[in-house]
């Protein structure tokens, strides 16, 4: 679909009804697109710096619990946190415990439910505030970890269900708690 038809038709999406996590599935475009309550967000894609961050964490984690058979990280993969009106949130690095993951691995679909780990990496078309949003939302869809990094000071926050918010600096070592059991590393191999 041509971009101009496809920001015709976010347009049209947003003024006249709800999107559903489906209708979000089919759109495609230049723009990296989640679903709020039923009504699409839109964002610039990442830069290289951010995108480069995802795919150090991701892997870091992917090759600590792949041969455990602990579960799977993903980038930007899209998690369905709620329903009626949907809310379809794509974190920049998740982790679903093995558990979760459907037998023969992950369909062609967003996934139903939250991630057990979400990480988000501050970016400057990406306002703290939104994501403190977005935290928000993975922690009362019943995400039990988040990790918030920042490229610039090179921290990392921690957030869990009890609301107590811990930050680390490049120095300090980062575990993936329950959720990613016996997986540590310190917090400057995010931003090697």
């Amino acid at each position: 679909m041509p971009c101009a038809t496809m920001v015709a038709r976010c347009a049209m999406t947003t003024t006249n009804k709800l999107v559903t996590a489906e209708e979000l599935l089919g759109m495609a475009g230049s723009k990296y697109l989640e679903l709020y309550d039923g009504e699409l967000r839109t964002a610039s894609p990442a830069n290289m710096q951010h995108g480069s961050i995802a795919v150090q964490i991701a892997m870091l984690l992917q090759m600590y619990a792949g041969p455990r058979k602990l579960g799977r990280a993903v980038v930007e993969g899209g998690y369905v946190l709620k329903r009626n009106p949907d809310t379809v949130l794509g974190p920049d690095v998740s982790f679903v415990v093995q558990a979760r993951i459907p037998v023969g691995g992950f369909l062609a679909k967003f996934f139903e439910g939250c991630p057990d780990l979400a990480v988000e990496i501050i970016s400057p078309t990406n306002p703290r505030r939104e994501i403190l949003e977005k935290m928000r939302r993975y922690q009362e869809s019943g995400t039990a970890l988040g990790w918030l990094a920042d490229p610039v000071a090179e921290t990392v926050e921690i957030f869990r269900p009890q609301g107590n918010v811990e930050k680390l600096g490049k120095n300090d070592v980062i575990s993936g708690e329950a959720v990613v059991a016996g997986f540590s590393c310190a917090v400057a191999e995010f931003f090697a």
